[in-house]
């Protein structure tokens, strides 16, 4: 995280990059996975995303007139930026050999309504500032389990 005196600037996460979007809305998610993925920050709210590799999208869409969702949109392609306005999606970019397909809701089989690697860590999401200092509550009742580098004799 990159910080401008007190604000967030930008957002960099590197190798295995996965943004998820809750919609409330029977079990909806808007996902955005690649390799690379930058955030850019104005005055504390996103207003623009780059992703840099592998770039995967599942976007749900709806009609501007009544919010019905029209489908489910899912792309590929190797680099993706999005341009956001109110947090709401103003331009979509893909570029280099693209693929995208749109999927009615009553086509969808629950498989496609998630990409590869898809958890929902909605016990540690922190909802507010103080909540990434917070130690996530274990379940005392699993075993530890620690993986090791060397064996011990």
């Amino acid at each position: 995280i990159y910080m401008n005196d007190s604000t967030i600037d930008k957002v960099h996460i590197k190798k295995y990059a996965y943004s998820i979007q809750d919609r409330n809305k029977d079990d909806q998610y808007n996902q955005l996975k690649g390799r690379d993925m930058k955030a850019f920050f104005r005055d504390g709210s996103l207003y623009h995303i780059l992703v840099e590799g592998d770039a995967e999208s599942l976007y749900y869409l709806e009609e501007e007139e009544d919010g019905n969702i029209i489908g489910l949109n899912k792309t590929q392609s190797a680099y993706l930026s999005m341009d956001i306005l109110n947090n709401e999606l103003q331009k979509l970019k893909l570029w280099s050999s693209t693929t995208a397909e749109t999927t009615p809701l009553s086509l969808l089989k629950p498989e496609d309504k998630k990409l590869k690697d898809f958890i929902w860590y909605d016990n540690v999401r922190p909802l507010n500032k103080d909540d990434i200092f917070r130690i996530p509550k274990k379940d005392l009742n699993k075993p530890r389990q620690t993986t090791r580098r060397f064996e011990r004799e």
